[in-house]
């Protein structure tokens, strides 16, 4: 008899970091740590993988305690992460980008006030997004917003530039201290991500997570360039979404 078959929920993502599978659950905003042998063992019977992970879910089942796969699956399909095939996901985020190699020298010290000064408006209104976004909606909202904005503008968006992206990015960082808000990884990649789209450039918000201690971090790059991080850092976590 066939076993019935399951797959991720459009607001789980999943990635593999070190001795543990972690999953995002975007709706709740919580992450979930599975050890990887629990989850290997219920892989043959999930049937729609998050492709822009690279993970396999499809996996001969190994010999394991058959009750035990059982209320593995049944915890996560109450905790609404797994869903029926029937009703599978048609299609996720932005595919997970390269692990970025190439990180930009900004320069925001020599970047002045006066110049900076024409940015103002752009600057303090992509803040206050920011800020009214992770205080007032949810982050699956808000996730949701800066993809379909993406979608919707990136068309008119022939290449993206980097050396625009380095020259913004300084003007963003010169300008920072003039926002009162405590500098937090979620808030400034969602605040840059904003500013940046004024200027017509949707750089990827990518989300990683490290299982051991966990810890979950997010940056912004595009392709292998990283935009408002620094590689020896983001190196330590694992992308398990991208925007």
């Amino acid at each position: 008899m066939q076993l019935p078959q399951y797959c991720l929920r459009d607001q789980a993502f999943i990635c593999l970091a070190g001795r543990y599978y972690v999953i995002l659950d975007l709706l709740r905003d919580k992450y979930l740590c599975i050890e990887r042998h629990q989850l290997d063992s219920i892989k043959h019977r999930i049937a729609c993988p998050q492709p822009s992970t690279g993970i396999s879910l499809d996996a001969a089942p190994p010999v394991s305690a058959g009750n035990e796969r059982s209320a593995l699956i049944s915890e996560l399909v109450e905790s609404g992460l797994l869903i029926a095939n029937s009703a599978c996901r048609t299609s996720c985020l932005t595919p997970i980008p390269r692990t970025p190699t190439e990180v930009a020298d900004y320069a925001a010290d020599s970047v002045s006030l006066l110049r900076c000064s024409a940015h103002l408006p752009s600057f303090f209104t992509a803040a206050r997004s920011a800020n009214y976004s992770l205080k007032h909606t949810s982050i699956a909202h808000t996730v949701r917003r800066v993809l379909e904005r993406k979608r919707r503008d990136e068309r008119a968006v022939k290449e993206f530039s980097v050396d625009r992206a380095r020259i913004l990015v300084s003007v963003f960082i010169r300008l920072r201290p003039f926002y009162d808000r405590k500098y937090l990884c979620l808030f400034d990649s969602l605040a840059l991500l904003d500013f940046l789209a004024r200027y017509a450039l949707f750089p990827t918000w990518v989300f990683g997570v490290q299982s051991e201690p966990f810890a979950a971090h997010c940056w912004i790059q595009q392709d292998g360039f990283l935009v408002n991080d620094t590689v020896e850092r983001v190196d330590a976590y694992t992308p398990v979404m991208a925007v």
